[in-house]
């Protein structure tokens, strides 16, 4: 084993590992941080909530404070687009349409059909057969 020396940093004495630094201060330096004091944070802000975050240079930054604002947003920015259609599944259904005739004419799954039905508190309409030409 060669000589054991410690880390270069002032008040560091974990023993070297490259370039005379320790390996938490190497790796500092090779990210662009500084070797003393805290690391330099970008702030970010929840577009939901406003909620505030650090995120240290070089890591991936979230968009969102966590997942239930996440859902929020999609569910805001895809809401408009959608209501038209949910729209017209509602009127469907209120006229007692079939589940299969209403998904076939907005072009969507006769579970959209059923889910959109259910958020809205609107029962099935009974099964009926397709009939053969």
């Amino acid at each position: 084993m060669g000589l054991q020396r410690e880390c270069a940093v002032i008040g560091c004495q974990k023993p070297v590992k490259h370039r005379g630094l320790c390996t938490n201060h190497y790796s500092r330096t090779w990210r662009g941080l500084p070797l003393l004091g805290p690391p330099r944070m970008r702030v970010r802000s929840c577009p939901m909530c406003g909620a505030s975050w650090g995120v240290l240079p070089g890591r991936k930054a979230t968009v969102y404070c966590g997942p239930r604002c996440r859902r929020l947003h999609l569910i805001a920015t895809h809401r408009a687009s959608n209501r038209e259609r949910d729209e017209q599944i509602v009127a469907g259904v209120q006229a007692g349409e079939l589940h299969r005739v209403i998904a076939e004419r907005l072009g969507v799954t006769t579970s959209t059909v059923s889910r959109v039905a259910a958020r809205y508190g609107l029962r099935r309409v009974p099964y009926a057969p397709r009939r053969r030409a």
